[in-house]
């Protein structure tokens, strides 16, 4: 009798194990793919829709030959100097995630282009690498940028949001040419916020972030791995950036914006959302989050 409960409870606990094991490997299956394939969001309206003047479409083509669709939008009143910020989005977006801080911008007299990533949005592109590739389009985008007759191709500010500012901060690194660069909400690399997510669900990374990235590579074709802005931010100065993040932010814990900043050199900007969240900072902290991004702009000096 006890040798048969004993079989008993090793058979239900190889059945629990067996079952936890194909739960994670889903779940891992399912990560992946939202890595590589993220849902796709495409942009049927235009600028005018959002009020801003004079906005048009611009076709900006990366060195791997995709196709990105994006706006570029003049400021209202046009001056000899005026700086442009060149907006990057998060996985699963589009340039529209911008609209409320490029609305404000615009009036605050900034030009601005607005595109989507490569598989996202309106975009070419067969598939998504968290940021690896996707330097390319910000490489593209800049390259557009330098050539529009109402653009100063020496202020030019890249300002990317949660994947976008991981991507920002590796493009950054490789355009020497831009003058500034504002971060909301990145991470320090995929694996860490990988680890971090499924720490979230199980409690412990264990092993499946590598599985992850693992499944992403197979996915892509790609090293995702290599997305580590976190080493290659301090290349950045002596150009200053801004570091934004919300407390409350599960998606992307705070922790990697305090390591973003602590490997930053100077000069160097962090600030704290209390109880932010990621996504909605502009919306809980408005006055709060111009005034930081405006100081910000402000003190970027003329000549680096």
């Amino acid at each position: 009798m006890k040798r048969s409960l004993i079989r008993i409870v090793r058979m239900i606990a190889i059945v629990l194990i067996l079952s936890l094991v194909i739960a994670g490997g889903w779940l891992c299956v399912q990560q992946a793919n939202i890595f590589a394939h993220p849902p796709r969001f495409p942009v049927a309206s235009h600028p005018s829709d959002y009020k801003f003047a004079n906005g048009r479409d611009v076709t900006l083509i990366t060195s791997d030959a995709v196709k990105l669709s994006g706006w570029f939008i003049p400021p209202p009143q046009p001056a000899a100097k005026n700086p442009t910020i060149l907006f990057v989005h998060g996985i699963g977006g589009n340039r529209l995630n911008s609209m409320l801080v490029a609305q404000w911008l615009n009036q605050q007299g900034y030009a601005l282009l607005m595109f989507d990533l490569r598989n996202q949005g309106s975009s070419g592109g067969t598939f998504s690498t968290m940021g690896l590739r996707e330097v390319e389009d910000v490489k593209a985008a800049f390259a557009t940028l330098i050539v529009q007759p109402d653009v100063d191709p020496d202020r030019i500010i890249i300002f990317g949001q949660s994947m976008g500012g991981s991507t920002a901060i590796m493009a950054m690194a490789q355009l020497p040419q831009a003058r500034a660069l504002i971060v909301e909400t990145a991470y320090t690399s995929v694996i860490d916020v990988t680890n971090d997510g499924v720490q979230a669900v199980i409690g412990r990374p264990f092993i499946f972030g590598d599985v992850i990235l693992g499944m992403t590579n197979l996915l892509t074709g790609d090293n995702i791995y290599a997305v580590r802005p976190i080493d290659v931010i301090a290349s950045i100065a002596p150009r200053p950036i801004l570091i934004m993040h919300g407390t409350s932010d599960t998606t992307i814990p705070v922790s990697h914006a305090v390591a973003l900043y602590e490997k930053a050199q100077s000069p160097k900007s962090l600030w704290l959302v209390e109880g932010g969240v990621h996504g909605n900072l502009y919306q809980i902290a408005q006055g709060e989050y111009q005034q930081h991004v405006l100081d910000f702009l402000n003190n970027i000096p003329d000549n680096q």
